[in-house]
This record gives C-alpha cells, sequence and structure tokens, in this order.
C-alpha cells in the first residue's frame, strides 16, 4: 500500500515545526519529495524510520530556501556512504536543469573532491511539463504548475486506479484542472485561516488560505484534501481549527497532518 509520510508542515519561516516536504512509499521503497531548508532533513528522515540507504530518488519542486536546501544534506550523507562502501545503487534527483546547475555548483565549490561522485553514482534528470517517470513502481506525470515566482513542478502519481496530485507551495492553477480532476487525493498548500488573511496576508506572497484551497479541492471534485506549508502559531489547534473552516467549503476528507504524520492512500 502507498503511503505519504509527512516529514514537515510548515512554510518557509516557521521554526516550531519543519518545512514541508514528504516522502512517498510504496512496498518499502521511496520517494523525497522536497528536502526543507536545512540539515534538519537528516533528523526528520531518522525520526520517520527513513534510512539515507533507502533514499534514491529525490523530486525538487522548486529553488525556494525551504524546498531546497536541504538537497545539499541529502546529497552529503548519501556521497559520505557511497565513500563508505555502505550505499547500493544511485541516487537520481529530478529537478530543473537550472537547480540541478546550482545544486552542483555549490556542492563542488565546497567539497570538490565529491566530483567524481557526480553522473557516475549522483544523478540529475531535468524536468518539464509531461514528462513520465516511473518511481516506486508507479506511474507519474510532472506538472509544470505555472507559478507567478518562477518555475515550480509537481506531479500526479497513478497507482493501480487511484489518483494522487501533488501541487507544492502554489495555490493550483486551473489550466491543471483536467489532469487533477477527480483525483483521490489532493496535496495543496494552506498558509492560514481565512480569518487570519489579514494578520499573514498570504495572497500578496502567492499562496492560499483554508478556504481559498477547500474551494479548490471543491471545485476539482477531489475526494481527499491533505493541506500543508502552514504557519506555525496555532500548532496546538491547527487541525481542529483548519478542518472546522475547510468543512465549511469541502465535502470530502479533510487532513491537516503534524510533522511524522503517516497516511494511506
Amino acid at each position: 500500500m502507498s503511503k505519504i509520510i509527512v516529514l514537515g508542515t510548515g512554510h518557509a519561516m516557521v521554526t516550531e515545526c519543519y518545512n514541508s516536504c514528504v516522502v512517498l512509499e510504496n512496498n518499502g521503497r521511496y520517494v523525497l519529495v522536497d528536502t526543507g531548508g536545512g540539515n534538519g532533513i537528516l533528523r526528520q528522515l531518522k525520526r520517520a524510520a527513513v534510512d539515507i540507504h533507502d533514499i534514491h530518488d529525490v523530486f525538487i519542486t522548486h529553488n525556494h530556501f525551504d524546498h531546497m536546501l536541504g538537497l545539499f544534506w541529502i546529497i552529503r550523507a548519501v556521497a559520505f556512504q557511497i565513500r563508505m562502501g555502505s550505499y547500493e545503487g544511485n541516487l537520481t534527483i529530478y529537478t530543473s536543469n537550472e537547480n540541478a546547475k546550482l545544486a552542483r555548483d555549490y556542492v563542488l565549490a565546497v567539497y570538490p573532491t565529491m566530483k567524481n561522485i557526480f553522473d557516475s553514482r549522483i544523478f540529475f534528470v531535468d524536468l518539464f511539463h509531461g514528462k513520465k517517470l516511473e518511481l516506486i513502481d508507479n506511474s507519474f506525470t510532472v506538472l509544470d504548475l505555472e507559478s507567478t515566482l518562477g518555475q515550480h513542478f509537481g506531479f500526479t502519481m497513478d497507482y493501480g486506479d487511484k489518483r494522487l496530485a501533488y501541487t507544492s507551495d502554489v495555490p493550483c492553477h486551473k489550466s491543471l484542472s483536467d489532469q487533477l480532476y477527480g483525483s483521490n487525493w489532493l496535496v495543496h498548500e494552506s498558509f492560514c485561516l481565512e480569518s487570519q488573511k489579514g494578520l499573514y496576508r498570504p495572497h500578496e506572497i502567492h499562496h492560499s488560505t483554508v478556504k481559498d484551497a477547500c474551494l479548490i479541492a471543491a471545485d476539482l471534485k477531489v475526494k481527499n484534501l491533505v493541506l500543508f506549508h502552514t504557519e506555525d502559531d496555532n500548532l496546538q489547534n491547527r487541525r481542529e481549527l483548519y478542518t472546522a473552516e475547510g468543512s465549511q467549503h469541502f465535502s470530502g476528507n479533510i487532513y491537516v497532518p503534524n510533522d511524522l504524520d503517516v497516511i494511506s492512500l
């Protein structure tokens, strides 16, 4: 059975939880989707009982700090295990060519001895809209999310006769309706409650309120909605508050996970 292992649920500037990123798991195989903003990714993987030796596929949606900086620690951790002879197979990182160059240049500037690992054990694969991937025995289709903040990628994952849609940390664009309509699961950002938009001003930074996300989910006729990439001022009551607001606008199932929650698909 496929699962979402939620490593982090917060937006870029959270301090009480980790930045939003997940692991998709299917029969003991993993895809790490984004990496958060630092070496906390290694702690979250450990807490989730996901061994770095089992991470062979990483999907980076875009190059913002809270999604990509943890990648450098993943590369370093894997490279160390390769050097120790304990990492079997290769690491493949799926992202844009621009992000791949950024990652290579930074890593090699700090650790020039890692030059021989790139393109021999650690690989980058360029993403573009409509690209098909076969990962963890499931079919992925890459989506260009048409963000106004630069190139953002998401994806759909088809598993059996079901579909999961992952739209990173930007509101779902109307141009994607055909690909996402009727999905069993939609993972969507939700910066804050509608009543808090004057405080957090999510629309000014191209994010959604709970109400916004739930109206999108209702329009797409999805069955299950996962809300993440949130503020962290209401962690103790976040699930209750977000679910209460969301249920006014979306009749399907609403999941507001905490860090390290596991969602069975």
